[in-house]
């Protein structure tokens, strides 16, 4: 079995075409390369995979454009350039519909894309018909990131929100099911929650899976901070202040530690669990109660395993 990567490009916008604008899906084990994409380019968090192999699509909201790119697994070009209503920054794809009331025969896998617009609405399609079903005010800026976890839908912006939704408010099950096309009107939903904790730009969301009651979302932002919230109890649990403005953020497998990348180009690991002393074997987790904690610089490098040049950890 192996892992594979996708990356983009936001592509050079002095080629009108984008022709030297391309996409890898490749190996983290061995340089062996799995597919290229051409034409493809986008802006951060504006990748949505519906998975691997034969069958699967990639699809690039356009940087610059008001345009979506579909590509089918295994073919260079473009099978669909799909016009939209704007210029679309996030995008994410919502799989399992029978958990979300419907029936499998009515619309197979991969149901629905999310994206999010340079205006700060949100838009929800029907991935199978193209099908827009709905058009939400969420952000008074762009949107930067928008996630998914277990009916929550998540979107960050440039305001410096979180907007949280239930995914269910934002679709209209008889719209859907009737496939009416006036299904795509602006709406105001009101939202689960709002964190506006952080006081610039919020750059990258990562979500937990789990119980319901202990879902967890972690938040980054240019403000040089990590925020850790509990979805269910809508509280902050934790405030992470980091010594640089912060662009992106990941965790393991198992919730052991958070891997962000700064915009100096360094990734740092932040633990989540510590022992209790020096000579104990028992952990307990950092934070929690609305705790802040300061990560230091790491002159030593003990907690910094790469480093780019300025600027390239923005995504990963």
């Amino acid at each position: 079995m192996d892992e594979a990567v996708i990356y983009t490009s936001e592509g050079d916008s002095s080629d009108k075409h984008y022709t030297t604008s391309l996409s890898y899906v490749s190996s983290i084990h061995s340089s062996q390369v799995y597919g290229q994409y051409r034409q493809c380019y986008s802006n951060k968090n504006a990748v949505a995979v519906t998975g691997i192999g034969s069958g699967h699509k990639i699809i690039t909201a356009c940087k610059g454009n008001a345009l979506l790119h579909l590509y089918l697994w295994g073919k260079e070009s473009p099978e669909q350039k799909i016009p939209v209503p704007e210029e679309i920054t996030a995008l994410e794809i919502i799989e399992n519909p029978v958990k979300l009331g419907f029936n499998e025969e009515e619309v197979g896998n991969n149901f629905l894309l999310i994206g999010g617009g340079k205006s700060g609405r949100i838009y929800v399609w029907n991935l199978n018909s193209g099908l827009l079903l709905n058009v939400q005010e969420a952000h008074y800026q762009s949107v930067s990131c928008i996630k998914y976890s277990d009916n929550f839908l998540i979107s960050s912006g440039f305001d410096s929100r979180i907007v949280v939704w239930k995914i269910l408010d934002l679709i209209n099950l008889q719209s859907f099911r009737d496939n009416d096309s006036n299904g795509g009107g602006i709406n105001n939903v009101k939202p689960y929650t709002i964190f506006s904790d952080h006081k610039l730009p919020v750059t990258d969301l990562f979500v937990s899976k789990g119980l319901v009651t202990d879902i967890k979302l972690y938040s980054t932002s240019q403000d040089s901070t990590v925020r850790c919230y509990n979805l269910y109890s809508k509280q902050l649990l934790t405030t992470f202040v980091c010594p640089y403005p912060v662009s992106s953020i990941t965790c393991d497998p198992a919730y052991r530690s958070l891997y962000v990348g700064f915009n100096n180009g360094k990734i740092r690991q932040i633990p989540l669990f510590a022992p209790v002393s020096k000579l104990s074997n028992v952990f307990e987790a950092v934070g929690g109660c609305g705790k802040i904690i300061t990560i230091d610089t790491d002159p030593e490098l003990k907690y910094t395993f790469t480093h780019f040049n300025d600027g390239d950890a923005n995504d990963y």
